[in-house]
């Protein structure tokens, strides 16, 4: 069996919480054939989580959302009870096999994306950002895929979506027409945007779901370069996208 220790704090740390005697629990992921053992150690605002495998084997960056996940059962309990909200800030795991990890603060695919070309923000672009309220929606959703491992789809098919509503003359209008507008707006095939929502329709619905680091990392992907292409779109007066600098986005 693989034990996995994980640390990490409880934000807003100006609120130490503080939680003893949590029992461990077994916890099972079918989609991933994984089952292990977990318990949580909360104190001053800092957490400890042993974790021990019984079952199965993912990576390392799977099992930490898996593992947010259950903290955020109980930090996500205690703030209903007290009506109040806490937010679980990842910052390392070791092994006992000896491996260990340093969560950085930045999604790896995303860092990697923005090597090639630093962003900055331009007064043209801040200017008709803040002019398109759909923008907001799009970056706000986009800020909470980045916080929330496992709705990571569901929040980055929320910001499409918010794009796809943009296209619209009128908040009644039909959705077929303005997700082919969004197609010939801004390039992006179909299939693109329908590798995203597959990753939402079950959480959108109240359903359990799971999503792990490979299938993450391409969500992130695809919708990076949607919400990119939706920016260069605004900062040019809305005026559409073409080739050669913009080819049609496919999976």
């Amino acid at each position: 069996m693989t034990r996995w220790t994980f640390f990490g704090r409880i934000v807003p740390e100006r609120i130490p919480l503080r939680v003893v005697d949590l029992p461990t629990w077994t916890s099972e992921v079918d989609e991933f054939g994984l089952r292990y053992n977990i318990g949580i150690q909360i104190a001053d605002g800092q957490f400890v989580v042993p974790v021990i495998i019984e079952l199965g084997k993912v990576d390392v960056h799977t099992l930490r959302n898996v593992v947010e996940n259950d903290i955020r059962l109980v930090t996500d309990l205690i703030g209903y009870l007290h009506g109040c909200s806490f937010d679980v800030d990842m910052i390392s795991a070791v092994s006992d096999d000896g491996p260990s990890v340093i969560f950085g603060t930045s999604i790896p695919v995303l860092e990697a994306a923005r090597k090639v070309k630093a962003a900055a923000i331009d007064g043209v672009l801040l200017t008709a950002v803040g002019a398109d309220l759909p923008a907001r929606l799009v970056l706000a959703n986009f800020r909470e895929a980045m916080r929330n491992p496992v709705d990571t789809g569901f929040f980055c098919y929320r910001a499409v979506e918010a794009m796809m509503q943009s296209m619209k003359e009128s908040k009644d209008d039909k959705d077929a027409p303005a997700w082919i507008a969004l197609g010939v707006q801004l390039q992006v095939h179909r299939s693109a945007t329908d590798i995203i929502k597959a990753h939402a329709d079950d959480p959108r619905h109240g359903k359990i779901s799971v999503i792990n680091s490979a299938e993450r990392a391409k969500v992130f992907q695809l919708s990076d370069e949607i919400i990119k292409r939706y920016l260069e779109y605004l900062r040019h007066g809305k005026a559409p996208l073409s080739d050669p600098e913009f080819p049609l986005l496919t999976p």
